[in-house]
């Protein structure tokens, strides 16, 4: 099978990149940047707002198209709201019109659990109204409806994942979640910031969880579907950070600041629909999954 990764070179697409070569796939990677470099794969360097060079990549036949290529950062957004939607919105509509030109197999798109906002009820399962707080999570939004839309006007096979907190290796300044800044500072001995009380509450879900759903869904009969992709459980993050020291085995200062505004209460997932049409589960406690991190981190910190 032939497949196509944009954003393979990132956090959570190097990853997956590598599960496909372990499964015998023959990868394709576009992507502006150029590092967690596999070998066996091939790598273009390739902006995907731009149509004309991606168009040479599909030339050649691809069977699978995961596209995780995005600008993520929720503040940056409300700072620069055109470029989200540039890159996100067309960039994803450019890929739409290619799968549906070259008849690809299936589309698998990483939307995110931002799409919510605020939740109306816990755990949050997918039929929950999506109400955005930031041009980041309407961008995400505005994929997903051309993604359903391209499935009832052209028949596109497509499967939409909405991702909460994923942590792990290869977690970079770019994917700045609060695990990674909080493995980074007890590292170094700095104390860990927590904003608010630290009662609010996250799903945290390991990057190897995440893959193996990806793998899941490109293999799966299912023709169109959406997916949350996190845990079930919630995890304050007071209880993170304490954790968080356990395992990396410093004793360093936990220091509340000034909530953060817009910051969202509590959230986490209802998964019963992942694993009933997907039989996916997520396999990785969040322990094990912070000693694999720290590890990882020990050695690239810099």
């Amino acid at each position: 099978m032939r497949v196509l990764v944009t954003g393979g070179c990132g956090f959570i697409g190097s990853h997956l990149v590598e599960r496909l070569v372990e499964l015998g796939c023959e990868v394709l990677v576009v992507d502006i940047a150029r590092r967690h470099v596999i070998e066996g794969v091939e790598y273009y360097n390739i902006d995907i707002r731009n149509m004309r060079d991606l168009e040479e990549v599909f030339k050649h036949g691809v069977d699978g198209v995961f596209h995780l290529a995005a600008l993520i950062d929720v503040e940056d957004s409300i700072r620069r709201p055109c470029l989200y939607h540039e890159v996100n919105v067309s960039g994803t509509l450019n890929l739409l019109e290619l799968v549906r030109k070259y008849d690809v197999g299936k589309f698998i798109f990483m939307s995110s659990a931002a799409v919510y906002g605020n939740p109306k009820y816990l755990p949050i399962d997918e039929n929950h109204p999506l109400c955005p707080l930031s041009p980041y999570g309407a961008s995400k939004v505005a994929c997903e409806s051309y993604i359903h839309a391209y499935f009832n006007a052209y028949g596109v096979n497509s499967i939409i994942f909405r991702l909460f907190n994923a942590y792990g290796p290869r977690q970079t300044s770019a994917y700045a979640g609060v695990i990674s800044i909080f493995i980074r500072r007890a590292l170094r001995g700095e104390p860990l910031i927590v904003f608010g009380d630290g009662n609010q509450t996250r799903d945290f879900i390991y990057v190897g969880d995440v893959v193996e759903a990806l793998v899941k869904g490109l293999f799966s009969n299912v023709r169109f579907g959406i997916y949350n992709l996190g845990t079930g459980r919630a995890t304050s993050v007071n209880d993170l950070a304490k954790l968080v020291l356990e395992v990396v085995g410093r004793k360093v200062p936990i220091v509340h600041d000034n909530p953060r505004p817009g910051d969202i209460r509590y959230s986490y997932a209802c998964i019963d629909k992942i694993r009933g049409e997907l039989n996916w589960e997520p396999r990785v406690s969040l322990r094990e999954g912070l000693v694999k991190t720290v590890e990882w981190f020990k050695t690239n910190l810099d």
